[in-house]
């Protein structure tokens, strides 16, 4: 094998399989990149078992090959090198070493075997379908805020994706909870697909799927099936074993019959959530709300580290009304509607529906805290 690559794209790539391999694992080979060179391409694909990202770019090949080496030791050297610079790649199968060589620089690394590196094929039967990737990304950012991190309960410590019908038609519905917020974002259900099977997308994936294939509007073709979910575009490519489990059935947390109604600016209210959480307690973090005659106040009351309020003009005309929410809750809402309006839905003793009033799609339900 032997080819050369632009130091820039060796960086991007080799961050993308570094971000993959695991830390800890009983086989060595999982730390590894594995690198195929054929005619015009050199490919990096790197899995910890469960996510697999592999990623391609054109280049000059002088022989095709493959082989694996450190996924951390080869990012760490492209990440060193001038940005100006050609990376040559020469692998020596009877020595079982990698050189790398850019200027006056030489690495000589150790290998394993190609043949022993692990690849998941995409299963047949697969429900296969195509999106923007600016629409997938709309999806998945304002859904995985609501992710858990609780790992004894896996089933919601991904997003959920699955077709069904919502009041403007047939949808594909991305979905996260994690038992204090539930995300819901919708996109109409693509040409020709009726049925789509509800999985479960590790975290892990969808970090992956929003740094690998930012591509604009670039179309993401997805293939779903039981056992793996792959992601992909002309130059890269994520995939997944979907987590096991059943994933909880939403739609009874959505309260239905919030009357009270705040409409305020989504920029200027984070600003302010940040400024005045400044003083609230670390475990609670909680922040208090309340409403009357066109004016909203924000307040913090804690004991070790005193108090800050501070008041907004808002869209806001019945009785007085006061609420508490975390304060990360509520800046991680926010900070998905730019330029654009919250409108919460309120009433006593019940969880606020919010949405973006900019983004009819986007549902969040967050349950408020003891006043």
């Amino acid at each position: 094998m032997k080819f050369e690559i632009e130091c820039a794209h060796l960086r991007r790539i080799a961050g993308f399989a570094n971000s993959v391999v695991p830390r800890n694992s009983p086989q060595p080979i999982l730390a590894n990149v594995l690198i195929r060179a054929e005619e015009g391409s050199a490919s990096f694909f790197a899995t910890d078992s469960f996510v697999s990202v592999d990623a391609k770019v054109s280049v000059a090949v002088a022989r095709a090959g493959a082989t694996t080496v450190s996924a951390s030791v080869l990012s760490e050297i492209a990440r060193k090198m001038p940005d100006d610079t050609d990376i040559s790649f020469e692998y020596d199968a009877a020595s079982e070493r990698l050189e790398i060589k850019s200027g006056s620089a030489l690495f000589q690394l150790p290998t394993l075997s190609a043949e022993d590196f692990p690849i998941i094929s995409e299963s047949e039967g697969a429900v296969v379908f195509e999106l923007p990737f600016n629409e997938l990304k709309r999806l998945f950012s304002k859904a995985k805020i609501a992710v858990s991190t609780d790992e004894t309960r896996r089933y919601l410590t991904g997003v959920n994706l699955r077709a069904t019908v919502s009041s403007s038609g047939p949808v594909l519905r991305c979905a996260a909870v994690d038992g204090t917020q539930l995300a819901l974002v919708e996109t109409a259900l693509p040409d020709g697909i009726e049925e789509i099977p509800s999985v479960i997308i590790p975290i892990k994936a969808v970090n992956e799927i929003l740094s690998v294939l930012d591509q604009g509007d670039q179309a993401v073709r997805i293939s779903l099936s039981g056992n793996l979910a792959v992601f992909s575009t002309l130059f890269a490519s994520v995939s997944a074993r979907p987590i096991e489990g059943n994933f909880p059935e939403y739609e009874r947390l959505i309260p239905r019959a919030n009357e009270i109604r705040l409409m305020v600016d989504a920029s200027l209210m984070a600003r302010a959530v940040n400024r005045v959480a400044t003083v609230s307690a670390e475990k609670s973090r909680s922040i208090r709300l309340v409403m009357e005659d066109g004016r909203l106040q924000l307040s913090v009351n804690a004991a070790e580290y005193g108090s800050a309020e501070e008041e907004l003009s808002v869209s806001y005309s019945d009785s007085r009304f006061a609420i508490k929410f975390s304060h990360r809750h509520l800046l991680d809402i926010l900070g998905l509607m730019e330029n654009s309006n919250a409108i919460f839905r309120l009433r006593e003793g019940a969880a606020a529906l919010i949405t973006d009033d900019d983004d009819d799609d986007a549902t969040f339900v967050v349950m408020p805290q003891r006043i």
